[in-house]
């Protein structure tokens, strides 16, 4: 899963070992023919819908991160990509929730570990760009971007590794809009999504399940005590633990459920990394964590948590939207 079309209705899927991107007209019920890659593209980190064009982000041959931009199509009709118009060299790398866009600007950040530090960029019309944030010097990861829909203007950032975690910008990201205003490295963050009332962020700390942000007081809290890896996978041998980080999660702001996934291993042989992938749901702020697929091991089944047509998606699962 690579991203959804939110005007159209499509979903976009990367076929890794035959090398194709497909769509999906009605919500995964079936797939297109291949529709095509931008030229040198081998590796796609996430496709979205800004204003009137799909724009894709991708890694080519030369481990080069580029933005590409096509008109929609249906069906089998092939994709017509641009060339890249923002490019980012070795060792800036792609994460799929740095890369996302409102009414007005496409916004990207670097990941990675680019010198003299990561920036973030912003387009209004995804050919021409604008530094918007950094270079950030002593900042190793931007570890996503995500426009308020409830706040025009409210652009959210979170930033790794032992850094200050949360930043918030007023004025569409605009340079020297920036402020920190979560400080401890112990919010640490990846995805980021919203309610009406909260700012939810998929933790990234090892240890908690997600957090949430009071908009009017900026003051994080945790979303449920319970974090997820207490709990044993269902079916697997005695002492299994599932995967440690669940930094891929979004809510539904529609019923205030909040979607998760277990990933990343970084134990480093400590033996509390866990092996074992899974999908999750928290009804609501505060309640305990109820498992949607028990999962298995070593399957790379994750990725970012999208939510569209009654159903929450992530890399190769699907699960439906709970009631």
């Amino acid at each position: 899963m690579r991203g959804i079309d939110s005007v159209d209705h499509r979903l976009f899927v990367e076929d890794v070992s035959e090398h194709k991107l497909l769509q999906s007209d009605d919500w995964g019920k079936t797939f297109s023919a291949d529709k095509g890659m931008p030229s040198g593209v081998i590796s796609i980190s996430k496709i979205l819908r800004f204003k009137s064009r799909i724009y894709l982000r991708g890694v080519n041959r030369k481990g080069v991160v580029g933005v590409y931009g096509a008109a929609p199509v249906p069906g089998d009709e092939r994709f017509k990509w641009s060339r890249a118009t923002l490019t980012s060299k070795v060792p800036t790398t792609s994460l799929a929730t740095d890369f996302n866009a409102d009414a007005r600007y496409l916004y990207v950040g670097q990941y990675g570990d680019p010198q003299p530090g990561p920036r973030v960029f912003r387009s209004p019309d995804g050919a021409h760009w604008e530094l918007a944030f950094g270079p950030a010097i002593g900042i190793r990861h931007i570890h996503g971007l995500a426009a308020d829909p409830y706040h025009p203007g409210d652009v959210w950032m979170t930033l790794g590794d032992g850094v200050p975690a949360v930043w918030l910008s007023k004025d569409y990201g605009a340079p020297g809009t920036w402020r920190n205003v979560v400080e401890s490295s112990s919010w640490q963050s990846v995805q980021i999504s919203f309610t009406r009332s909260w700012v939810y962020l998929a933790a990234d700390t090892k240890a908690q399940t997600f957090f949430v942000i009071d908009r009017k007081t900026l003051k994080p809290r945790l979303g449920t005590r319970e974090y997820y890896q207490s709990i044993h996978p269902a079916g697997s041998p005695a002492g299994t633990r599932y995967l440690w980080d669940a930094f891929f999660g979004a809510v539904d702001p529609r019923t205030g459920i909040y979607y998760c996934v277990a990933n990343d291993d970084s134990s480093h042989g400590i033996g509390r990394g866990g092996t074992w992938q899974g999908f999750f749901a928290v009804p609501r702020i505060g309640a305990p964590v109820r498992v949607l697929d028990p999962g298995g091991e070593g399957i790379s089944m994750n990725g970012e948590v999208l939510i569209g047509g009654g159903r929450v998606w992530s890399g190769q699962w699907s699960v439906p939207e709970l009631g």
